[in-house]
């Protein structure tokens, strides 16, 4: 199976949605969410594209659900945009809340550029650390909303046959040879 395809699958399992076109929609997220992972993938191999995706899945699952009003930021734009809640300004530049608000691959690509800096400032921390400071915008900080993301992150990897590491900077590695 295809890293698109895990990555889809590990959406609707969380998802459920009851229509195709509920599972069309996630299947154009996920051929989205791997192509913007692909160039920045936190580790290496499909196993690293497999879990930097898995993260951001994770991460947009826990703050929109993947619902389409908070994909399009509907009925009007709040203070968080998309499906990641990405607090406009530094995150959002160079793009407007309305090109955020209109296309998966920005809010992506914002989105992992979010984690992506975090990780870069702190070499030594953990994805546990990175995912915090997605979350509070303090890798320091505990709380309840960043140990579901990080939960998340590892039930859809286990569902999709990797281990991934959330509290040391070991490599995500497979369950079984592929």
């Amino acid at each position: 199976m295809s890293i698109e395809a895990l990555v889809a699958a590990a959406m609707v399992g969380l998802v459920k949605p009851d229509t195709e076109e509920g599972n069309q929609r996630l299947r154009a997220m996920a051929a989205t969410f791997t192509a913007e992972a692909t160039p920045v993938a936190f580790w290496s191999g499909d196993e690293g594209l497999l879990a930097t995706t898995l993260m951001l899945v994770a991460i947009g699952f826990h703050e929109s659900k993947f619902q389409e009003k908070t994909r399009r930021c509907l009925p009007r734009r709040g203070t968080y945009l998309g499906l990641f809640q990405l607090l406009p300004g530094p995150n959002t530049r160079p793009f407007t809340a309305a090109e955020v608000c209109a296309s998966d691959a920005v809010q992506a690509r914002l989105a992992l550029r979010v984690l992506k800096g975090s990780r870069d400032r702190c070499k030594g921390c953990t994805p546990s650390h990175t995912i915090r400071a997605f979350a509070s915008g303090d890798g320091g900080v505990q709380s309840k909303e960043a140990r579901e993301i990080v939960d998340l992150w590892s039930q859809a990897a286990v569902r999709s046959g990797l281990r991934v590491y959330p509290y040391s900077r070991q490599a995500p590695r497979w369950l079984s040879a592929r």
